[in-house]
């Protein structure tokens, strides 16, 4: 019977954005964000979860992530290094970063694990003669401050 009722809180000491479940459920992975790093837990026998580790990527800001169909590749969107981490889930290694837009919040795969999708924060890097509002290297509007894709006047 099922009842719908809450099994188990983990706590998370940093954490940004960013939960993936394998598709067997036996770990999840979450994006850690200001520890620079992918949490790892693991299912017990019991049914329920434990730390098993983490990925450090430094300076990087781990924040959406998605897994691969068959759960061999996490898709990590490494919000400071305008990156997208390929990680391994096997060996817990990244095996390939991907440049992406600026500041990427998250990644979707398709359901076919073809494509991975990223969805960025900011808008376009500035030019010299560019509006910032000096704390993120992105064009912002002068009268918002939301970062903006339109040139600076």
């Amino acid at each position: 019977m099922t009842t719908r009722t809450v099994k188990q809180t983990i706590a998370i000491a940093n954490s940004f954005v960013g939960v993936g479940f394998s598709p067997s459920g036996d770990k999840i992975y979450v994006g850690g964000g200001p520890s620079n790093d992918v949490k790892l837990f693991s299912r017990a026998p019991a049914g329920t979860f434990a730390a098993a580790g983490t990925i450090p990527i430094a300076g990087a800001a781990p924040s959406g992530l998605s897994l691969s169909p068959d759960g061999t590749r996490l898709y990590v969107a490494l919000n400071l290094t305008n990156q997208v981490a390929v990680i391994d889930t096997t060996t817990s290694t990244i095996v390939q970063r991907v440049a992406v837009g600026t500041y990427p919040y998250t990644t979707v795969v398709s359901a076919d694990g073809s494509k991975v999708y990223v969805t960025n924060w900011g808008g376009r890097v500035p030019g010299a003669t560019d509006f910032t509002d000096g704390m993120f290297p992105v064009v912002v509007d002068r009268r918002t401050g939301i970062p903006s894709a339109a040139p600076s006047r």
